[in-house]
């Protein structure tokens, strides 16, 4: 028995659906599918509701958005069945026995993280670069990689938990901004020695932005982690080592003046053909280390 949970922002999720929808009646088990809108634009809303001809589907059209870890916890609370199997709606699934290899490797833990993969071909235009970009080579893990640093490399695009826990351990909602809810999550579970395990079953990330929206996304993640940092909820990644670096070395006035001085350079270089990672992660760390100057 398997509940799907769903959260939806400006997708069409009606492949996503079918394709689940056909492998869980596949299996010959109890399950549901519960997707929940988080107040789309009506034109996403009036493609998705085609979904409701499917049996065992729940579709709920939310009137206010809720945000990413609200919604979430949302979806948990309505689930019937305790085993939750989570997926962000820009999903593709790409393997016929996608759901068979999450049924068969759920008894090795309470949580599993099945990974995420990008398309093979690269996009056409330039705008599109960055986020394929750092989608390939940040994102895209191997089973091994992830497994060694097992929190850091949780994603909440495409996991499966028992609900028990979930309930035990809600996503934080005032976090309002984009970003890091998962590595929080994550981190939460690790401190409470429930073990993440890391499978090779992911799902493929269909909706890569411009690079100005996947700018902001950067610059909304980095403020939300310099939150949590602040709040000592967590602690190590690599852009917290690069800052404490700084703080160390006492640099970081010295570094933000140097990403200033470069500052039109560095965003030229991230909306090129050829965007350099190194730039993207001086516009993360210049943001974090602007966001931990600023009060709470």
């Amino acid at each position: 028995m398997i509940s799907v949970l769903i959260p939806i922002y400006n997708q069409d999720v009606n492949a996503l659906v079918s394709a689940l929808h056909r492998q869980l009646t596949q299996a010959s088990i109890d399950f549901e599918i519960l997707c929940f809108d988080d107040a789309s634009e009506p034109q996403w809303q009036l493609k998705n509701t085609s979904i409701t001809h499917l049996d065992r589907i729940s579709y709920k059209e939310l009137t206010q958005n809720l945000g990413r870890s609200r919604i979430r916890n949302r979806l948990i609370q309505e689930a019937a069945y305790e085993t939750l199997l989570c997926l962000d709606s820009d999903s593709k699934i790409i393997s016929d026995s996608f759901i068979q290899t999450y049924l068969d490797s759920f008894d090795t833990g309470q949580v599993i993280n099945g990974g995420r993969s990008y398309p093979t071909q690269r996009p056409a235009g330039d705008e599109l670069m960055l986020h394929y970009i750092y989608g390939i080579q940040k994102e895209t893990k191997t089973v091994a990689q992830r497994s060694n640093k097992p929190a850091l490399y949780f994603h909440t695009n495409n996991f499966i938990v028992n609900k028990e826990v979930a309930q035990a351990y809600p996503f934080v909602e005032r976090l309002s901004m984009h970003g890091y809810e998962d590595l929080a999550f994550a981190t939460r579970l690790q401190q409470d020695g429930i073990a993440i395990h890391h499978i090779d079953n992911p799902v493929e990330h269909e909706d890569i932005i411009p690079a100005n929206d996947f700018l902001m996304k950067m610059e909304e993640s980095s403020k939300s982690l310099a939150v949590l940092y602040k709040r000592k909820e967590i602690m190590h990644t690599p852009m917290i080592k690069a800052y404490e670096f700084l703080i160390k070395t006492k640099t970081v006035n010295a570094f933000m003046k140097f990403y200033e001085f470069r500052q039109k350079s560095i965003i030229a270089n991230l909306h090129s053909r050829r965007p350099s990672m190194r730039n993207l992660d001086f516009y993360k760390l210049y943001h974090f280390s602007k966001a931990i100057k600023q009060p709470d």
